[in-house]
């Protein structure tokens, strides 16, 4: 089990390394990808019971 656990770790580093290189948008983009990032946390605090 401890190995499987390593290999998702091992395989999830290496998918976050390689994101940045084919990341291919403008400003807006990121924008619109930060709004919906903040939103879902917000959500998901709000239904924790807690302030965001």
């Amino acid at each position: 089990m401890a190995k499987f656990i390593h290999f998702i770790v091992l395989v999830s580093i290496i998918i976050f390394v390689l994101q940045p290189s084919s990341v291919n948008a403008g400003p807006l983009a990121y924008a619109a990808c930060q709004t919906a990032c903040n939103i879902g946390w917000v959500t998901c605090y709000s239904a924790a019971g807690l302030a965001a």
